[in-house]
This record gives structure tokens, sequence and C-alpha cells, in this order.
């Protein structure tokens, strides 16, 4: 089993009025541009003219093929749901493609169904075990469930583009060892630790350090 020296999961906190799927856009961009494969999924919305909200899809980052994954509720409905078996229809084909091999996970969100065991969840686990390096998004409301579920192995990163493209670079094997992670964002500092005990028990983290530091020094 690979032995980690970096958190192999990040997440961006999504805040209520940042929307965060053009930062995942760039890591994919960024990793593309520099060979790298990345595989996993945007989230695109198509918002049509009288809707409350827009149809969400799903875009393919190494294909650029489209899946939608919402379920319109009908005239009058204030909302969308997201639809569970199509989300399980593109998910299986993703696992198999992390037993592949990739640099890195992309996934659009760590939302409701991965807290309750099912959307990707088990694409995530599959590529930890594997050593793959994962990022997505989490919402407030979600935080707990994915501190709970990454244990040591995630950090949370401020919405900011610079900071997920330095950690995409960082977590992928080959890169130099790192003991803190902090950004610097609105005068606050924020650091991005391995939060949890190993509880999980999805890796191996014996060679995992307590902190990390986004300047590499």
């Amino acid at each position: 089993m690979t032995d980690i020296i970096f958190p192999l999961q990040a997440a961006l906190l999504v805040g209520k009025d940042r929307a965060v799927d053009d930062i995942l856009d760039a890591v994919a961009r960024m990793m593309r541009s520099e060979g790298r494969n990345a595989i996993g999924f945007l989230q695109r919305q198509n918002m049509q003219e009288g809707e409350c909200c827009g149809q969400i899809e799903l875009e393919d980052i190494a294909t650029g093929t489209r899946h939608v994954i919402s379920q319109a509720l009908g005239s009058g409905a204030r909302g969308c749901r997201l639809d569970p078996q199509a989300l399980a229809g593109i998910a299986g084909p993703l696992l198999t493609r992390v037993e592949a091999g990739p640099d890195l996970l992309i996934l659009n969100r760590f939302g409701k169904g991965e807290a309750e065991g099912g959307g990707f969840r088990a694409v995530i686990e599959a590529a930890c075990m594997r050593g793959i390096p994962t990022l997505t998004a989490v919402r407030e409301d979600y935080v707990e469930a994915w501190r709970a579920f990454s244990g040591n192995l995630g950090v949370l990163i401020a919405p900011d583009r610079g900071a997920a493209i330095g950690w995409a670079r960082r977590a992928i094997p080959g890169s130099p060892e790192i003991d803190i992670l902090a950004i610097e964002e609105g005068g606050d500092q924020i650091i991005l630790r391995a939060e949890m005990a190993v509880e999980t028990g999805l890796c191996d983290t014996r060679s995992l350090h307590d902190e990390i530091d986004a300047d590499g020094v």
C-alpha cells in the first residue's frame, strides 16, 4: 500500500454565495496542460426561462460528455432534486476508471448522497485505497459529514483557485513533502489540517503529517 505523506482528500468549502465549479474546472485544465490524467466530473447547470432551478448536469472531465442528474418536480415546484439512479449510473463506470490509476480524481460535490453512504462515496474510497488524490467541494451543511468520512486523510480548502491548484500539484506522487498548509484570506489565516482520528480505516496513514504548508516550506 502507498505511504501517504500528504492529505489525499481535499474539499473546497462552498459558501452560500460562492460557486466553486470554476475552480474545479481550472484544476482540471491545469492537469491537462501539464500532461496529467485527471478524471471525474464537473457540475453544470442549464437554466431555462421561467425555471426556479436549472437542470443539473455533470460533465465528464475526460470526454466532455454531459449527464443529467436532476429530476424536475413538475409545474409549480420550487426546486429540483437529484436523481439517485442517474448518479449511480455514472458512478459505476467512474469506479472502473479509478482502477486504471489516474493522477487525480475531481468530483463536483461531497453532498447529501455521499454523506448518507451513496453518490460518489465508493469512488472516493477506491481512489484513496489506491493512493489517488481526490479534490471535491463541500457545503457547510455537510462539513461534519466530510470530516467524519475523510478522517486524518482530508483537508478543507478555502474557495481559492491558487490554493486548489497548489494542493493538486503537491498531492500527486513525486511532489515534495509538505508539513503545513495555510491559506491567507481576508486577513484571517485558515489552517488546513488533517483532522479527526483514523476511524474510517480507509488508508494507511503512518506517514501522514499533522499539518501542511501552502508554500512548501
